[in-house]
This record gives C-alpha cells, sequence and structure tokens, in this order.
C-alpha cells in the first residue's frame, strides 16, 4: 500500500482536482492523508467532504506551521509500506502510483519525472528508465537528475518508510528543506529506480505559490545548502560536472535573491547593505568567479 501525503493550506482553488486524482489511481491499494495546516478558506471542510465520501482518506487539522510541518504531520500517521507526496495545487495521471508502484521491486527509492504546467505550455523533466546500485556508476544518472531537477522535489517518488523511520523534514529550514530531505534519504538507499514518466502535473497557474519576496535568511541557507550537496558529491558521487551544477546553481539563485531585494520596498540603504553582505560572502564571491553561460542577462538595478 501507498500512503499519499497531501499538505494543505489555503488551496481551495486547485484541491478538489489534485483530491480527485488520486481517488481516481488506477492503484486502488492508497491510504490518502489530507493535512490541513491552519487554512482560512475552505480547504479544511473540502478535506472534510472527501473523507466522509471515501474511507481511504484520512484529514488531519492543525494550527498552520508551514509546509514541512504538515508532511511531517502525514509521515507521523502514515501506516503504508511506501510514502509519496503530492502538493495540493499539483494532480497527477491515474497510471502514476501504479507505474511507480511496479518499478519498487528491490528498490529503496523510486524516482519519476513530472511536467510543469503554463498557461500556454507545458516543460517536461523526466530521464530515461535506469536502476542504480547506489555509490556504483551513479554519478552520469545523478547528473542528470540534478539537470532534470528531480533530486530536489520530493514529488512523484516512492519512499519505503521503513527506511525512512524517524527522519522528517527540517522545519527550521524554509528554502532547500526537500533537497535536503533528500539528500539524507538518498544515502540510506541501497538501489533506486528511475522511471521514464511525468505523469505528476507541477501547477504553474498557481499566482499565490509562486509569490516570492525577499527574506534575509535566504541567501545563508542557499550557502548552507550548497556546502551540503558539496559533502554529499564529495562523499558518495564523486562528480566534478555535478559539483558544477550546484555552483552554478549557487551562482543563479544569489542572482535571484539579488533581484528580489532589489525590487523589494526597503530604502535604498538598507538595500545596499544587504547586497554587499551577499556579494561579499567568500564561498559565493569564489563561486561566481566560473563562467556558467546563463541563458539570460541579468541587469541589476
Amino acid at each position: 500500500m501507498i500512503s499519499v501525503i497531501v499538505p494543505i493550506y489555503n488551496a481551495e482553488e486547485f484541491l478538489k482536482r489534485c483530491i480527485e486524482s488520486i481517488q481516481n489511481q488506477t492503484l486502488k491499494g492508497l491510504e490518502i492523508i489530507l493535512v490541513d495546516d491552519g487554512s482560512s478558506d475552505s480547504s479544511a471542510h473540502l478535506c472534510d467532504i472527501a473523507a466522509e465520501q471515501d474511507v481511504r482518506i484520512k484529514v488531519i487539522h492543525q494550527l498552520n506551521q508551514g509546509v514541512s510541518a504538515a508532511r511531517n504531520a502525514g509521515l507521523d500517521c502514515a501506516t503504508g509500506d511506501y510514502v509519496m507526496f503530492v502538493d495540493s495545487d499539483d494532480w497527477i495521471e491515474p497510471t502514476l502510483c501504479q507505474t511507480l508502484l511496479d518499478a519498487a521491486s528491490q528498490a529503496d527509492l523510486v524516482i519519476g519525472g513530472y511536467k510543469e504546467v503554463y498557461l500556454d505550455k507545458v516543460i517536461t523533466h523526466k530521464v530515461k528508465e535506469y536502476r542504480m546500485q547506489f555509490q556504483n556508476s551513479s554519478a552520469y544518472i545523478f547528473e542528470q537528475l540534478y539537470k532534470e531537477n528531480l533530486l530536489n522535489c520530493p514529488f512523484s517518488k516512492l519512499y519505503k518508510r521503513n527506511l525512512l523511520i524517524k527522519q522528517r523534514f527540517d522545519q527550521d529550514v524554509k528554502l532547500g528543506e526537500d533537497f535536503l530531505f533528500n539528500l539524507a534519504y538518498f544515502t540510506k538507499c541501497k538501489s533506486i529506480s528511475v522511471v521514464e514518466t511525468s505523469a505528476y502535473a507541477y501547477n504553474m497557474l498557481n499566482e499565490n505559490s509562486a509569490t516570492k519576496k525577499f527574506r534575509e535568511d535566504d541567501f545563508y541557507q542557499v550557502i548552507s545548502l550548497y556546502h551540503k550537496g558539496k559533502t554529499f558529491v564529495d562523499q558518495y558521487i564523486h562528480s566534478n560536472s555535478l559539483l558544477y551544477a550546484l555552483q552554478r546553481q549557487l551562482c543563479l539563485n544569489g542572482i535571484n535573491l539579488l533581484q528580489l531585494l532589489f525590487y523589494s520596498e526597503r530604502t535604498y540603504a538598507q538595500k545596499k547593505k544587504l547586497a554587499m553582505e551577499i556579494l561579499s560572502n567568500p564561498t559565493f564571491s569564489y563561486i561566481c568567479q566560473n563562467t556558467y553561460g546563463f541563458p539570460m542577462k541579468y541587469k541589476i538595478p
């Protein structure tokens, strides 16, 4: 059985589609855990209605604590052999659970792809089917997974619950907590299966979800993520290409944060001070000396 955990916060516009997409899976052996993280809209009510109509659904209501706390609450009550995460504004195609489960034999982790759904286009992220023994000829596939953003996200994956044990998302980390969760789980794996599917739909139409403001702690969390990713690569993967990709992402993240800072409502003096903290950071300034060939030029006002 698969425990499907859905963290929910003010998702009334998309929630019904999300829940129904899980209910309509061809694989019927599901435990559906809806975690209402203190929603102020009708999401909590929609969860309760769904639970009344489907015995597979469990609902948890809690005070708003963030997505990591919601996922952790779901993990605490999950009883399935496998655990899967679906975000409340996303949806999955009917065969996704069965496809991932079919690849789970003798695998500690199954990784599927996804598609970004925009108003006028769809961008697919997936890697060719592959089965590997972790720490054995895994460098190339990890490079491909990182390139397609499949190492960071927790969705479109099957985790073994008996391997997770007490592993949980770090509720003190607000940026990159998914990446840290996956890194910790990778170290427990002996074998990993990659499935060439994009049956998970990542909703890019939710403007509220996409909105992001500059937070001063974000930059230091980005630096911390880089160091932890580098430690993982040095210890387990031994790939210069993957390390280069981590460096490139750090540089890009820093540029994006600078953009958010400059378009924030802070005073000029505040912006200048925070920008200098970022640009003078030893790790960031060293990494940004390389040439990465970004697809566009960034103008800093």
